[in-house]
């Protein structure tokens, strides 16, 4: 027995949602719902089952959202809820400060905090994130985007470090230029693997930290060691000049982290890898791992075992 899909579509404040419809696109002979002035739709006659459910219609105003699966009770109501964006852009002027100075040659993005949970690090999709590009001398950086809603700033330092702003949002809800300033706190992880450790005298080391409270969020910097002394050592400090460390990493986000080290018996670029180069197909000779917790404003020593 044919069931029903009663829903309604999210949108910000104002959006004109007349040309919007609602359509299930993998049985044929459903007729499309038209969405009313408050959002809400009703798809009559749909075959029991899984079905997928797509925004329709001709709208230049409107971002179309990606076709969601709904399971349709026979004879029964299903409940839908789907987000719907408008293209509507606003002027975005943004100066960026990290420990109370301005931060210039960092890249900013705005990332949209309802999509944040499930964001894959690099995607530059422009359903959920607005590019600004790398903040000028100034630390100033801008741009155009659309209104997205509540946004995210975060940042993409040297080293592959990455900064998100824990509290700061930046309300993309109304078409208003923007202009505004974002002040983000960082910490520095003083690193050194144990004094027993042998260093190729040709080789490198992989350091990798993990925020605890999201794995996805990750900063890497790579040491390389050519006939026995650092030659590169790109995103660290290493003041003694040793080839064990200590290494001042900066520019790390606040809070618990997990920090992993491998040692290769292969040199790399300061950029390793991670710059675009293939990882040594070889294992690591020696692998650490420590935990420890980063105060803003603060060096905080990491053992690693």
């Amino acid at each position: 027995m044919p069931g029903k899909i009663e829903g309604s579509v999210r949108a910000l404040e104002g959006t004109d949602l007349g040309a919007l419809e609602i359509s299930v696109v993998d049985v044929p002979g459903v007729a499309p719902a038209k969405v009313d002035e408050e959002g809400r739709f009703l798809l009559e006659n749909v075959p029991a089952g899984t079905r997928t459910v797509q925004q329709t219609g001709i709208s230049m105003d409107l971002y179309l959202g990606p076709a969601e699966d709904v399971e349709v009770p026979s004879g029964g109501v299903a409940s839908l809820v789907m987000d719907v964006t408008t293209l509507t852009m606003v002027a975005i002027e943004v100066d960026v400060e990290l420990d109370g100075l301005p931060l210039p040659g960092a890249e900013l993005r705005l990332v949209r905090e309802s999509t944040w949970p499930r964001r894959v690090l690099y995607d530059k999709t422009e359903s959920h994130e607005i590019y600004l590009g790398n903040t000028d001398q100034d630390g100033h950086a801008s741009g155009r985007g659309r209104l997205l809603g509540p946004m995210i700033p975060v940042l993409h330092l040297d080293g592959w470090n990455v900064l998100h702003h824990p509290t700061r949002r930046i309300d993309l809800n109304k078409p208003d230029p923007i202009r505004t300033t974002v002040r983000f706190e960082s910490a520095a992880a003083v690193v050194s693997l144990p004094a027993s450790t042998v260093i190729p005298e040709n080789g490198s080391i992989d350091i990798e930290i993990e925020r605890t409270a999201d794995s996805r969020i990750r900063s890497a910097v790579t040491i390389s060691i050519v006939d026995g002394e650092v030659i590169e050592a790109h995103g660290v400090e290493h003041g003694s000049g040793t080839t064990s460390g200590p290494w001042t990493i900066r520019r790390l986000p606040p809070g618990d982290v997990t920090i992993h080290a491998k040692v290769y018996d292969i040199a790399v670029s300061p950029h390793g890898w991670r710059g675009g180069r293939q990882p040594p197909t070889s294992p690591p000779v020696a692998t650490f791992k420590g935990t420890g917790t980063l105060r803003a404003g603060a060096e905080d020593r990491v053992t690693l075992q």
